[in-house]
């Protein structure tokens, strides 16, 4: 197979979003970066709490970091790890570091000393950006990774160790590299398209994370497919000068760096970063008193926002592009957001492999219920049989992307980089979906997530909707767990709405009303709260490791 049969999807794409990008239109990100930056001179690039930053400041304020990495004597391609809330230092941080030269690798700040000792030793990142607060976790394991230096955010001189006693060669204050005058003098390096930019960890076939590498020009090629599907529906603010992006996803993952960070630093736009979405109450506050433009988020984040009434007063008569990604859109989400805002949610799908996007629904109301839309400009998407062979519309197969966004490989590890890439250049996400004869894709699930039951086939996203749709059900995820005569068993949590009585009884009634024998759960559990990653995903192995013995 060279090339998909079909790209019908090519004529369901809004009039004014173009068929392709040229992602050689930068030699590097850098050259956008520097770019876009110069564009945006005096205006806000981020706003977060009551912290300000011009795109002036910013631009000033990475070339000051840039030339502080490129002072410790760094080689070229150097990694340098990035372990930050979403603070204002973040932008300035990242494009730091890419201006550098150096390779970032972005670490969830909430992980534990083994999680981040095992991507320090991975990647053998030789500096790392943390806050004041993790200084001491790094301090940890110095001697067990390569980390030399550290940069710390933050104003709290009492966390800042004795390079000597932490096996370190430097520690600084990213204040006061910032503001040092005796800083050296920036200097670009020599960067190729090809070369990696970023190191994105993610979760491998065996359980360890791996890091997925992004070339400069897979991620030139994603902002600008970002910017070509929403420009048509934002080139008014983006004109005018006052286009606001909202961001309540955290930085470190791959879709808040890109939908929100880059594409506000390429579109000029001003970014309100969130410190903690989930901490909703504070989040609604930090948004209020600006009048947004775009809004990506996921699901829980957007049904979250709908539940606060100081949400319901805001003017959304500037709100033009809501996009859902990460997890499954749920429609009673999708429906209320829409009645109350105006502004549709397009659902949209990537990874962190594809820099994310690969593809969106149309942002203009005209989106496919329960699709994550058409594969994007410079993007072709295949449903591939077990044989890797194109299947015929409507047929259940492994969605396969193929684009300039599409990670160059897994960082040395060549047997993974080589399983999930075909001859001809498509990647293997490992979802399970189909196409339908316009282009519009559908996730049926992900080939690990599967349930089979007795020998059939049982997609805990098709449990989960219909679960969902209960009026007394908050929130829902099934997952399967072994069993003896079965094979495996549908297992079901369960978090009811305030003030309201369910029983698993009639939790069960409701699933009989719409699902076939096979895939009815046979554990329902009440609980709380259903735990989430940081990004509002649901780990289903982490549920059956969660909750198998409970359900013995």
């Amino acid at each position: 197979m060279s090339r998909p049969a079909r790209q019908a999807w090519l004529n369901s794409y809004e009039a004014d979003v173009p068929e392709a990008i040229d992602p050689d239109s930068f030699g590097t990100l850098t050259e956008l970066i520097d770019l876009s930056l110069a564009c945006g001179g005096d205006r806000n690039a981020f706003a977060c709490l009551d912290e300000r930053l011009t795109f002036a400041e910013l631009d000033c304020q990475s070339r000051a970091l840039a030339a502080y990495l490129q002072s410790l004597a760094l080689a070229p391609d150097a990694r340098v790890a990035v372990m930050l809330p979403t603070v204002i230092e973040y932008p300035v941080a990242l494009l730091g570091i890419i201006r550098s030269g150096c390779i970032g690798v972005c670490v969830n700040p909430q992980y534990t000393a083994p999680e981040l000792e095992y991507v320090l030793r991975d990647s053998e990142a030789e500096v790392l950006i943390c806050t004041d607060k993790l200084v001491e976790m790094a301090g940890s394991m110095m001697k067990s990774t390569g980390l030399k230096h550290v940069v710390v955010v933050g104003r709290d001189p009492s966390a800042l160790l004795g390079t000597a006693d932490a096996g370190l060669e430097s520690m600084a204050k990213l204040h006061e590299v910032l503001r040092s005058a005796a800083n050296p003098t920036f200097v670009p390096r020599a960067i190729a398209p090809s070369d990696t930019a970023l190191l994105q960890y993610t979760g491998g076939t065996t359980g360890a994370s791996r890091g997925a590498q992004l070339s400069h020009r897979n991620l030139i090629a994603n902002i600008l497919q970002c910017e070509a599907w929403v420009r048509p529906s934002l080139r008014a603010f983006a004109e005018e000068g006052t286009l606001t992006i909202g961001c309540v996803l955290p930085l470190y993952h791959i879709f808040g760096l890109t939908a929100c960070l880059l594409l506000g630093v390429r579109m000029a736009a001003t970014t309100v970063l969130v410190a903690n979405a989930f901490d909703i109450r504070g989040a609604v506050a930090q948004l209020s008193g600006h009048r947004l433009n775009m809004l990506p988020a996921v699901n829980t984040l957007f049904a979250a926002m709908l539940m606060d009434p100081r949400f319901l007063s805001f003017d959304f008569s500037g709100l033009r592009v809501c996009i859902a990604g990460g997890m499954k859109l749920q429609p009673r989400v999708s429906k209320s957001w829409l009645e109350v805002t105006g502004c549709p949610i397009a659902e949209a799908y990537g990874l962190s492999e594809t820099a994310p996007l690969a593809c969106c629904n149309p942002v203009d109301g005209t989106a496919r219920s329960g699709s994550i839309g058409l594969p994007v400009s410079s993007t072709e998407v295949a449903i591939l049989d077990e044989d890797a062979r194109e299947v015929p519309n409507e047929t259940i197969g492994e969605i396969a992307i193929r684009g300039p966004q599409v990670m160059t490989g897994y960082w040395r590890n060549a047997p993974d980089s080589a399983k999930v890439m075909t001859k001809d250049g498509f990647f293997l996400t490992g979802d399970v979906g189909t196409m339908d004869a316009e282009g519009f894709v559908r996730i049926v699930e992900r080939k690990k997530d599967l349930i089979i039951v007795g020998g059939f086939n049982v997609y805990p996203t098709e449990i989960d909707a219909v679960v969902a749709r209960h009026e007394a059900i908050a929130d829902c995820a099934s997952f399967g767990t072994s069993d003896q005569s079965a094979g495996e068993i549908v297992n079901l949590l369960v978090v009811r709405k305030p003030h309201v009585e369910l029983s698993a009884t009639e939790v069960l009634m409701h699933c009989r009303a719409h699902l076939t024998a096979y895939k009815l759960p046979r554990q329902i559990h009440f609980v709380d709260a259903i735990p989430r990653t940081s990004v509002g995903k649901i780990s289903r192995s982490s549920l059956q490791k969660l909750f198998a013995v409970e359900f013995v």
